[in-house]
């Protein structure tokens, strides 16, 4: 016994029951196709149906003949009629669906019996295959990008929220107009909302929301407190290399060469009678991170000789305005707050769909952003513009590779306020208030994750070194140097034990 799902059409039965009711007025869909005498045309001047009036019969057949449309077709279909958004990607998703039942149908061995039109109404086969039933986000953009060139700009985010909608409880399996979602550009929704609900409900929804804005506010201004921070901390360490470059280059050099020594008596244990020569050789190979920490070293060394005092050009700061700053300070927190939106996996669009590899590569970026990326960045005088705030160009570019990555238009896609669009979208004030909780709670967690990691992010502590070095060069200089001295010996006392073994070995 097969079990219907009661609410479900398919999407021939849409197709009709809007050619039936539009304008009041009957469409023969057959003007719709490209053999037509005379076609029904869309802006691009081409038919609206890319096939022929014998091929739009298939549609309604559901046997082995029926002919699937594409999500591409029937957004042309539903743009001629005038269907606002939300039915539009719903039939859209209905196409992908039913054509993946079909290819399942045609190529069933366990119930051969089984047709089209059975399937697309059974619960069990369509609970079956819909929890992995994704439709591609970005496609479907493209698609609609595409066809509504010039009307009001459609974002990413948009789509990505209304798949997602339209996916939860089937909602797309119900006919267009049945969905329960409505989109609407009104600026007065939340007011008719509010008007509409008793009191205790107004009060709950107005304090939530206003937790949920400090909130936000709280999470921008903290993320660019540690970007600012980080910064900061650079700076302190510029400082100190410029001061002590010479003696950390000395030292960095001879910890490498004890650590090659010490590589060099362990490998002459574990593999005696092997030359001097060759026991250098596969020293080096081993000397991967002894290497690494020295060229670090050369790096920051570079990077601190890079220093601009301003004063020594004549430059003055008369033309940084307060104006200038808040407007600069503004831009990096919405970006820094996308790529954070971006990065998490909460909050990712379609990060669960990702390839292993993509979600590595993202991974890749957030530990990028996590760390102080002191080999990218470049040294600044703090008279410069905006010393203090993070580098918008560094930010930028990995925003493009968290977009590309994403398959988004970094061009088209923002954040942008979800409460608001929620309300555009006709939810409920119940709706509502539990996102606010949801969001809240969230932010909560973001922050109290943040505060545990903001020394490692920042680099906070040693950089409280940095600058306690700093404020005292002579000291710090007698102290780098006593250890120079130190490493002076160890090396020593290595070459020693090293040719005392080779002299015994021979």
């Amino acid at each position: 016994m097969t079990t219907k799902l009661s609410k479900i059409t398919m999407l021939s039965e849409d197709m009709l029951r809007i050619a039936n009711g539009l304008h009041g007025k009957l469409l023969d869909l057959n003007t719709l196709c490209c053999d037509h005498n005379n076609p029904a045309l869309l802006d691009d001047e081409k038919p609206v149906l890319n096939i022929s009036r014998d091929r739009l019969v298939d549609i309604f057949d559901y046997s082995e003949n029926h002919y699937c449309l594409s999500p591409g077709q029937v957004i042309r279909f539903g743009k001629y009629c005038g269907l606002d958004l939300p039915d539009l990607i719903s039939l859209m998703i209905k196409a992908e669906w039913e054509s993946l039942i079909s290819t399942i149908v045609r190529y069933s061995s366990t119930d051969p019996q089984l047709n089209l039109s059975t399937a697309l109404r059974n619960i069990e086969f369509t609970d079956k295959y819909i929890r992995d039933f994704k439709p591609d986000t970005g496609k479907f953009y493209l698609l609609i990008k595409d066809l509504t060139q010039g009307d009001n700009e459609i974002r990413y985010s948009v789509v990505n929220f209304l798949i997602n909608e339209l996916l939860a409880g089937k909602k797309f399996l119900r006919g267009t107009g049945q969905t329960g979602i409505i989109y609407s550009d009104r600026k007065n929704n939340e007011l008719i909302m509010l008007a509409e609900a008793d009191e205790s409900q107004r009060e709950e929804y107005n304090e939530l929301k206003m937790r949920w804005i400090e909130k936000s506010a709280e999470l921008e201004d903290y993320l660019l407190l540690l970007e600012q921070k980080k910064r900061s901390n650079l700076n302190s360490e510029d400082n100190y290399f410029s001061h002590f470059w010479k003696e950390e280059s000395v030292k960095a050099t001879l910890i490498c060469r004890i650590e090659k020594l010490k590589i060099v008596l362990s490998i002459m244990k574990e593999m005696p009678g092997l030359t001097y020569r060759e026991l250098l050789t596969m020293a080096d190979d081993r000397l991967k991170s002894a290497e690494t920490k020295k060229n670090m070293i050369r790096k920051r060394i570079a990077r601190s000789q890079n220093c601009i005092y301003s004063d020594s050009f004549g430059i003055r700061d008369s033309y940084i305005t307060e104006d200038l700053k808040n407007k600069y300070t503004k831009a990096v927190k919405t970006l820094l707050k996308e790529i954070w939106f971006l990065c998490h996996p909460d909050t990712s669009p379609g990060y669960e769909n990702l390839s292993d590899e993509k979600k590595k590569e993202i991974d890749k970026l957030w530990l990028r952003i996590m760390s102080s990326t002191k080999e990218e960045q470049q040294s600044y005088s703090p008279d410069m513009l905006l010393y203090h705030v993070p580098d918008m160009e560094q930010l930028e570019s990995v925003y493009y590779m968290l977009c590309r990555i994403l398959n988004i238009d970094p061009k088209h896609y923002e954040t942008g306020n979800r409460l608001e669009f929620m309300i555009s979208t006709g939810a409920s004030l119940n709706e509502l208030i539990e996102f606010l909780k949801h969001e809240i709670a969230q932010i909560s967690l973001q922050l109290t994750n943040l505060e545990l990691i903001q020394d490692e992010y920042t680099n906070d502590i040693q950089a409280q070194k940095y600058r306690r070095a700093n404020e005292n060069i002579s000291k710090h200089t007698g102290k780098l140097k006593e250890e120079i001295g130190e490493l002076r010996s160890r090396l020593q006392l290595l070459k020693n034990e090293i040719i005392n073994q080779l002299k015994n070995a021979n």
